[in-house]
């Protein structure tokens, strides 16, 4: 039986179904036999994680793909919360960065990066005697530049929420429904999202970001990427917290200067998801 259904359209919008989107997810989960959840610790992939716990009890695991593209209090938090919500994990280290291509950081960086990826959790699937790589790709994500995406269809990898037709407020919805902490996280990306396309990735400028970052959300800034240019940080926040970094100016200047820019903007559109694409 096929059990995907087809998106609900009324005046060009997508209805609030929420409850027979529900029960849908999780048929295509049940029906998926076994799954190996492709695992970051965002509400989408957390969210995604603790259905098919529920659905398909010991019938399932997480992977946690690890590189230096991560920020190291990501893959930190994922796992702490992996630990508190019993959700069994692994912990797979990709060379991803040793990847000639991938560096070179073009337009298609992404589905090197996705294909690798594919490629070590199709590995952890067979070895676990599970069925299928699930993610947590949702109807949201179709409308954006996804390049990645593309290997992930070539790969096989399902999603379950895309099938079910739920978008992120629908995932945000079922976190806070099953009272999950992550019903209201910001969203996460990968740090070479935060150069320019054709500039090439270096372990260096990937740390300098990342600590420029972690410095600007402990001021307590929520959403926080910092753009690099060159010689210039341009830092994108949400616009409540333009206050944060005026307020906090000189002490944000001084320390992203002693991590190697020269110059330290405030991006006065705010935070854009995607904002290099």
């Amino acid at each position: 039986m096929d059990i995907r259904r087809p998106i609900y359209i009324i005046n060009n919008g997508i209805m609030d179904h929420f409850d027979e989107k529900t029960e849908n997810l999780k048929e295509i989960i049940r029906s998926a036999g076994s799954l190996l959840i492709s695992y970051s610790g965002g509400v989408d992939s957390t969210v995604l994680a603790f259905v098919t716990k529920e659905v398909l009890s010991g019938r399932m695991a997480c992977a946690i793909v690890d590189s230096p593209l991560v920020p190291r209090s990501e893959v930190k938090a994922a796992l702490e919360l992996a630990g508190s919500l019993s959700l069994p994990y692994r912990v797979l280290k990709s060379g991803i960065m040793e990847d000639e291509e991938f560096v070179r950081n073009n337009r298609d960086r992404c589905y090197t990066c996705k294909k690798e990826m594919s490629r070590l959790l199709l590995a952890e699937t067979y070895r676990l005697g599970l069925k299928n790589v699930a993610d947590g790709s949702n109807i949201s994500d179709l409308s954006k530049y996804r390049p990645g995406f593309q290997a992930l269809e070539e790969a096989g990898i399902i999603h379950p929420f895309i099938d079910a037709g739920m978008d992120k407020k629908d995932i945000r919805r079922l976190a806070g429904v099953y009272g999950l902490p992550v019903s209201e996280k910001p969203s996460s990306s990968c740090l070479a999202s935060r150069i320019p396309y054709d500039t090439h990735l270096e372990p260096e400028t990937l740390d300098q970001i990342e600590a420029s970052e972690n410095f600007i959300k402990s001021l307590g800034a929520g959403q926080v990427r910092v753009r690099k240019h060159g010689d210039i940080a341009r830092i994108e926040v949400e616009i409540r917290d333009f206050s944060i970094i005026t307020g906090k100016r000189d002490e944000i200047s001084t320390y992203l200067k002693k991590k190697g820019f020269k110059y330290v903007t405030l991006d006065i559109d705010g935070f854009v998801s995607g904002s290099m694409d």
